[in-house]
């Protein structure tokens, strides 16, 4: 008889399982997609907050385009989407905080309390109010061969130009969207003149800064176009600088994760291995280099209450701890780094952190002499603006 009631038993159980998952609080998080291995990134998060955090269903949201019902982050996502939580890329944040999409930040000596944060210019406050924290930040940069030493010394676009040759077509880079050469075109117009106030100035697309399009002009003289200015050649960009087709390659943080990954599955002889790379700001004109950081931060949703925004306060306290740092900074076994750039500076110095990804003590003095641009409305759009326009004046004339 006994053997008989092991079934019921074990459908009782089952069902409670069950119930016990329905009855679990709901969490969505609309995180940034455009990290290296996103996906693998956030399960493990999600594991690690669920585990932390039993009695919530935690289910992130990735704005990319793989798929046709995704809200895609650059092209309205954040203004879409229905979650608690947003990673916000603060060219969006002032229009976000204008249409009420998310809430001033419930604690806000939060940033006052930590004595390592990396200068945000002004960007997650609006009027003295706190309104999201700080996550990653990014910049542009060249990666080289570290006995490369012209490179390594190259302070200045016209000592770039001696050290490659012009019209050698030694520098690869992804030029291949209008956003991405709006930020390029950004970062140009500050490392001419260092004045933050007149890069928001020249980015009128109507009026693109002529000294700046000149420089933008000399760097492609230097760059070969036919890597650099599709989207689909910049693994190939990558793979050419690998094999030594190319002395320079420029990009974002993210760029050396994919560096990494080339060198592990290429086949054959090549030039370059990890321990070679180095890295440097990026020198667009002959008064130096002054570079724009672009920061990414964490913002919740307008009109979360109670325990919903409770849960919402626990999983960025998460995401911005250490053991949330390390989840996404220190690679599984074999695993490339992924090498974003954190928000606080003491990740670059973590011990767990260098010995899995080295690169950190060249991105730490750099991630410190960034200098985060405070823009206003429709910042998206106006970067793209130039972009386009910038385009048309450096490959078109």
């Amino acid at each position: 008889m006994k053997k008989y009631m092991i079934i019921p038993l074990l459908f009782v159980l089952f069902c409670n399982g069950v119930r016990a998952q329905d009855d679990r609080r709901t969490l969505t998080a609309y995180l940034y997609p455009y990290i290296p291995d996103a996906k693998a990134c956030y399960a493990k998060i999600e594991r690690i907050f669920e585990t932390q955090y039993p009695d919530i269903d935690l289910r992130i949201e990735l704005g990319d385009d793989t798929k046709p019902d995704t809200l895609e982050y650059y092209h309205g996502g954040l203004y879409r989407t229905r979650a608690d939580i947003l990673e916000i890329d603060c060219i969006f944040l002032d229009s976000l905080i204008r249409k009420n999409r998310i809430m001033p930040y419930p604690d806000q000596n939060f940033l006052k309390v930590r004595a390592d944060t990396l200068d945000y210019g002004g960007i997650p406050y609006r009027n003295g109010t706190l309104y999201a924290l700080p996550h990653w930040i990014n910049g542009n940069f060249l990666f080289y061969h570290k006995e490369d030493a012209v490179i390594g010394y190259a302070a200045y676009l016209n000592e770039l130009e001696k050290g490659l040759g012009i019209n050698r077509k030694a520098l690869a880079t992804d030029m291949s969207d209008e956003l991405t050469v709006g930020e390029i075109y950004a970062d140009g117009l500050y490392a001419g003149n260092g004045d933050k106030a007149l890069v928001a100035a020249g980015l009128n697309p109507e009026l693109p800064d002529t000294a700046t399009v000149n420089n933008l002009k000399r760097l492609l003289h230097l760059t070969d176009s036919l890597y650099s200015l599709s989207g689909d050649s910049v693994n190939a960009a990558i793979k050419g600088f690998v094999r030594g087709k190319f002395r320079v390659y420029a990009g974002q943080a993210g760029s050396c994760n994919r560096i990494l990954k080339a060198i592990k599955t290429l086949t054959g002889i090549h030039n370059l291995k990890p321990e070679d790379i180095a890295v440097r700001d990026r020198p667009l004109s002959d008064k130096g280099s002054h570079s724009l950081g672009w920061v990414d931060a964490i913002g919740i949703r307008s009109g979360l209450t109670g325990q919903k925004l409770e849960d919402a306060r626990a999983f960025i306290h998460l995401l911005l701890s250490e053991k949330g740092y390390l989840s996404a900074l220190v690679p599984d076994g074999n695993d490339v780094p992924r090498y974003l750039l954190p928000a606080y500076k003491r990740y670059y110095r973590n011990p767990a952190v260098l010995e899995k990804a080295p690169l950190y003590r060249y991105f730490l003095p750099l991630a410190e002499d960034m200098k985060p641009l405070l823009l206003h409305e429709m910042n998206n759009e106006i970067l793209r603006a130039a972009g386009k326009k910038v385009m048309e004046k450096i490959v078109k004339q």
